[in-house]
């Protein structure tokens, strides 16, 4: 199920990268990422507080991981495309 989501998503946020660097202002870069993923509108806070873990813990958890096994540029690529998908989604939680 993982792999079939990667699938699906990665165009959206392949063009919403590309958005970002060609200059897009933030509010309309939100609105595109609302539209692609409408994720955005309906995950809350309070369904990670239950789980007891944050997205920001859970990268940091998993780009120490990683780092045993790539180089660091590929760990600065990664850590932006989490902080793209962060301030897609609005908090860090």
């Amino acid at each position: 199920m993982a792999l079939e989501l990667r699938d699906r998503l990665t165009p959206q946020f392949q063009r919403l990268r590309i958005e970002r660097l060609s200059g897009t202002k933030d509010e309309q870069l939100r609105s595109l990422a609302i539209e692609l993923l409408p994720i955005g509108q309906t995950f809350r806070a309070d369904v990670a507080k239950e789980r007891g873990m944050t997205l920001a813990n859970l990268v940091e958890v998993y780009l120490k991981d990683r780092s045993k096994h790539i180089d660091d540029r590929t760990i600065l690529n990664m850590r932006y495309a989490f902080d793209l998908f962060s301030w897609i989604l609005g908090h860090d939680d």
